[in-house]
């Protein structure tokens, strides 16, 4: 690499802000009603909403128009638009749509503000080839709260906080449970004015709660602040509420959901898990309207991913989307692990957590170090019996540490036999979202990756990836914590540009890097080879302090023509205990055949003392 001097490339613009402080529901449902609609009304059967205000679509109604369209041989429902308040039967999704092949819902103009909280708004299961179009999706209201802190105590060991008017007073994990009988939920420090993420933070863990009053609660920290924590009375926080999520896509294939609008969401806002997959998105998750006249705006966007691919088999197009102000990913895409209970030859065991495979699914195995330890085809794959506890193999994996006694197991025959151990991983390369596109999607100021890439074949161009709390792009396993495979083999990402990520503190992360290659297992980065053939090229990563790029546990990357705009302005200790050097702008770990081609640094930082750290 070398410091030139020359111009810099045109950056693309940051998104809009779709709902303004003070807007109310209603306004801001109406920004959504696309003109060009109603020229398809006269053409279509209507589905009217009733006329009492808010109005009530329920599921069964929606899917008994549906089913009268299709007995006429129509392929298409027309929504009148408008804003519909609805609910969920007990313990379902609001709509619940099956078995849908070849069907177009027009709903350009139409609001759904989901009412029933810890459950989806729409979940699609089964369906093929099923069009989505402009619908927005709200939550009133919102399934996340946010509040004042109005004290902190000497020891810097509690924080009271009023909870913002007109916002929950409820503090719940991901899975709806009370304080008392699960984990407290994380808390986020936000600037109310500009709604980013204070940079130096980083989650504010609980331990417990006391109620002081009716909107008053204080907060033990499991640990106190440090001195110099960027925490005082007067700042905001946020927290996220019960999980439900707004667009579910279950086992389906071919299904397109197009400028639809997702805000105040209560969980992945897009969650598409299992089937053919081949799935095609284009929409916006954003702020929503605070939840009454005079309150105050809304600091997240959701509770969690703005989309989220698991499990299918062929991944998912996305472009021209827009995502900000989410507590957690951008877009994650990824399969399952399981682990090896007993090997003999090619015949094997396994405990499949989320995992499934079926005859001719390609397999990757691999060592409690994350090294490659083969790959093989199934030849055949039925249910097993679980192991008797005591002979479950001990494990440091999360996921299958607990499981001895829960185990859904699959007996195995591979094309080859492989030298395989109890607690070694495998993973599906046929279910891990192969051949994804992102394109032209813009993430934005939110919590961790903007994107968390786990699928061979993928395609990551033409994006903004900028206020990323940790990583931009991030090309990861995950088998560690969340049992999420895999290892990425012909991944390219060109002609994107990330901009001021990794602004937390998080001295541990081994993603250190604005785009982060590689795999950390017990303390150390995986051997080489299990990521390969990696592109990354054209890129232009600007203004992100710490190191910009590590590149790990990888054969066969190739890093050209990407340009490092004011890099390394001042001090980041990120990825330090991990063994990343704070001075270095890339970070090499267990890599063969890398090469580096044209790059170039532009208006380099004081804390840039070396280009390349390898090790």
């Amino acid at each position: 690499m070398k410091h030139p001097s020359s111009s810099l490339l045109p950056l693309p613009p940051s998104g809009p802000v779709l709902f303004a402080p003070g807007m109310t529901l209603a306004r801001a449902a109406s920004l959504f009603t696309p003109f060009l609609a109603f020229a398809a009304f006269a053409a279509t059967r209507l589905f009217s909403a009733a006329p009492a205000a808010p109005a009530e679509i329920s599921g069964a109604g929606l899917n008994a128009q549906i089913a009268a369209i299709r007995a006429d041989g129509g392929r298409r429902l027309v929504i009148k638009p408008g804003v519909y308040r609805i609910t969920a039967p007990a313990h379902k999704p609001h709509w619940l749509i099956e078995n849908l092949t070849d069907f177009e819902i027009v709903a350009a103009g139409v609001t759904l503000v989901g009412a029933t909280p810890g459950t989806p708004v729409i979940h699609f299961t089964n369906c093929a080839r099923v069009t989505l179009g402009g619908i927005t999706l709200l939550r009133d209201p919102p399934p996340f709260s946010q509040g004042k802190i109005t004290a902190i105590s000497p020891r810097r060991d509690t924080l009271d906080v009023e909870v913002d008017a007109h916002y929950p007073t409820e503090f719940t994990s991901f899975n709806g449970k009370a304080p008392a009988g699960g984990k407290m939920p994380p808390f986020y420090v936000i600037d109310r004015g500009t709604r980013l993420w204070r940079p130096g933070t980083a989650d504010v863990g609980a331990a417990a709660l006391e109620q002081l009053g009716p909107r008053s609660f204080r907060i033990i920290l499991q640990r106190p602040l440090a001195a110099d924590y960027p925490l005082a009375a007067g700042d905001a926080l946020a927290w996220r509420g019960r999980h439900g999520g707004e667009l579910r896509v279950v086992n389906c294939e071919g299904m397109r959901f197009l400028d639809g609008v997702i805000a105040n969401g209560s969980g992945f806002t897009v969650h598409e898990n299992g089937g053919a997959g081949g799935n095609f998105y284009r929409y916006r998750v954003t702020f929503g309207p605070p939840p009454a006249p005079g309150a105050e705006p809304p600091l997240i966007s959701c509770n969690a991913d703005a989309f989220h691919s698991s499990n299918v088999r062929r991944g998912p197009t996305l472009e021209d989307c827009f995502f900000e102000g989410m507590p957690d990913d951008g877009v994650p895409i990824h399969g399952s692990y399981a682990m090896v209970l007993k090997a003999d030859g090619a015949k094997v065991l396994v405990d499949a957590g989320s995992f499934s495979g079926s005859e001719g699914d390609r397999l990757s195995f691999y060592g409690v170090d994350g090294g490659l330890a083969g790959d093989a085809v199934i030849v055949s794959a039925v249910r097993g019996k679980p192991l008797p506890e005591e002979e479950y193999p001990k494990n440091n994996w999360r996921l299958f540490s607990d499981r001895a006694s829960k185990q859904r197991t699959h007996e195995i025959v591979l094309d080859r036999a492989l030298p395989l151990r109890p607690a070694f991983l495998v993973a599906n390369r046929d279910t891990c979202g192969a051949d994804f596109v992102v394109r032209r999607c813009t993430i934005r100021n939110h919590r961790a990756r903007g994107m968390l890439l786990k699928a061979d074949r993928g395609l990551v161009e033409d994006c903004l990836v900028e206020g990323s709390t940790m990583g931009g792009i991030v090309i990861s396993p995950e088998p560690s914590f969340w049992a999420e495979s895999d290892y990425t083999r012909g991944i390219i990402v060109r002609r994107n540009t990330v901009r001021r990520t990794g602004t937390w503190r998080h001295d541990s992360n081994p993603m250190a890097g604005a785009l982060s290659l590689g795999a950390h297992l017990g303390g150390k980065y995986a051997p080489a080879g299990g990521h390969r053939d990696i592109l990354i090229e054209d890129n232009v990563f600007e203004d992100n302090d710490g190191v910009n790029m590590v590149l790990a546990s990888a054969d066969g990357v190739v890093v050209k023509g990407n340009r490092f705009i004011r890099p390394m302005r001042r001090p980041a200790s990120r990825g330090r205990t991990a063994g990343i050097p704070c001075d270095a702008l890339v970070a090499v770990r267990n890599c063969e055949n890398l090469t580096f081609e044209k790059n170039e640094i532009l208006e380099p930082g004081p804390e840039l003392k070396q280009n390349i750290s390898r090790q």
